[in-house]
């Protein structure tokens, strides 16, 4: 047992499956429509993936939720740009 939960929502018009841990706080989640699994950390990939196994169907990308833009972009060459860490949604669990 790895002490995840899996807490199914539909959020904004999508359902997603939602990672938790035991504290409460999510770690990745699956958006069944996108087909794609958003893990904050790669420490529990092996963990998470192992408990969305069941939920899994097709063809899947796993990886890092994707940043937002830096305020500037599509910057010019000369300006610099910093990148934001990746932020989680609202967490449901």
């Amino acid at each position: 047992m790895n002490g995840l939960r899996v807490v199914p929502t539909w959020r904004h018009g999508r359902e997603r499956l939602y990672i938790c841990l035991e504290d409460g706080r999510s770690i990745a989640w699956y958006d069944r429509e996108a087909g794609r699994v958003d893990i904050i950390g790669d420490d529990r990939r092996e963990d998470v993936l192992e408990v969305l196994g069941p939920f899994l169907t097709g063809s899947v990308t796993v990886g890092p939720p994707p940043s937002p833009p830096p305020p500037n972009w599509p910057a010019s060459p000369s300006t610099p740009t910093t990148t934001s860490p990746p932020t989680a949604p609202a967490r449901p669990c």
